[in-house]
Formats: C-alpha cells, structure tokens, sequence
C-alpha cells in the first residue's frame, strides 16, 4: 500500500524475474479481483504474456 497525501493505494506492478525490470504499474485505490483481472489482462495485452507468475506474496491471505 502506498500513501500520497491523505489517500491510500494499492500498488498493481509485474516484474520480470529474470532482469528485474519493471514491465507494468497501476495505483488503485482498492483491491478487488476485477482490478486484478483488469490489471493482468491489460499487461497480457501490452505483453503477450499468456498466463504470469503471481507471487504468493501478493496472493490475498
């Protein structure tokens, strides 16, 4: 979660494993699965990446 200003957001980023490279970022107020659905599908489109690696990490608990 990043804070700007008084407001919080959630940090939506994909990295590629093997350069580190930062391939995609969004802030969204909120965290939901149709962000998340929305996020991926914008970074296959950008990306053609068929199906990425989500890190248990940033799995939901």
């Amino acid at each position: 979660m990043i804070q700007l200003n008084d407001e919080y957001y959630w940090l939506y980023a994909t990295i590629d494993p093997e350069t580190n490279e930062l391939l995609h970022t969004t802030l969204e107020p909120t965290r939901n699965t149709v962000i998340a659905h929305a996020f991926f599908a914008n970074f296959r489109e950008k990306h053609g990446v068929v199906e990425p690696y989500v890190s248990p990490i940033a799995r939901p608990h």
